[in-house]
């Protein structure tokens, strides 16, 4: 079931990513991807951990899934190790997305990493883009 939620989570991803790369160079990231969908959590092998979209040019964009959380700071208050859904926010909520921009040869051009931004109930807020250097 873990795996349906998730299944569907990344399809709102995608599509931020698409508004993005057509602010960028929209001649090599045109048209529509072709998507292959990673699931590759030993632990969980229904969740989806990225997608790779590859472009009618073989230019790529990759996103890249990080879930849960070790910084007790990101944690809402009322969650100590003694909580029920402790395990959730460790390992179960998304905390933050890479996105890639690949040439065809797989070189990196550049990356973004979104941060997730969830106040002290464990709401989401906004986010966070920070660019990362290569």
């Amino acid at each position: 079931m873990a795996g349906i939620a998730n299944d569907y989570l990344i399809y709102p991803i995608m599509d931020l990513v698409s508004n993005i790369k057509t602010e960028r160079c929209a001649n090599q990231f045109e048209g529509e991807p072709s998507v292959d969908i990673y699931r590759d959590n030993p632990e969980d092998e229904d969740r989806v951990t990225g997608v790779k979209m590859t472009f009618r040019s073989q230019y790529m964009i990759e996103v890249t899934l990080k879930y849960g959380t070790f910084n007790p700071l990101k944690l809402p208050l009322d969650v100590d190790p003694n909580s029920s859904d402790y395990d959730f926010y460790l390992t179960e909520r998304l905390d933050e997305v890479f996105v890639s921009y690949l040439e065809p040869s797989g070189k990196v051009i550049e990356i973004y990493s979104i941060t997730l931004n969830y106040d002290e109930k464990g709401l989401l807020q906004g986010t966070t883009v920070h660019y990362v250097n290569i």
